[in-house]
């Protein structure tokens, strides 16, 4: 019985040791291009707020974005192509999100 337990200890260690490059890339994020709209639109989060009108594509639908991005700083006006970096939160407060956004460049800012 005690060969049985073993050799699944042993598979899931060598197992798991193969995944740590991967576990470890997630971790350091992924960087994305977000396009950001012109104008700040009304929203509930927590409570009643404005929001940016976020999409991951020039063609795809705005949505509400409830974050925040560390370093970036909105003019009302202009529309964005950011490049960002978006990293895991670990244990997030329950009215917050589990995503953190940092801007890594400005691509374009056009009136």
């Amino acid at each position: 019985m005690k060969k049985t337990l073993i050799i699944p200890a042993i598979a899931a260690a060598l197992f798991s040791t193969a995944l740590l490059p991967v576990a470890q890339a997630n971790a350091a994020g992924k960087t994305e291009t977000l396009y950001v709209n012109n104008k700040l639109v009304d929203c509930v989060g927590v409570g009643p707020q404005k929001c940016m009108q976020v999409r991951t594509s020039p063609k795809g639908e705005w949505t509400l974005f409830y974050n925040g991005i560390d370093g970036f700083d909105y003019e009302p006006g202009y529309k964005y192509k950011l490049r960002v970096n978006i990293t895991k939160v670990k244990n997030p407060p329950a009215d917050a999100s589990s995503l953190n956004y940092k801007l890594v460049k400005v691509l374009s800012k056009k009136k």
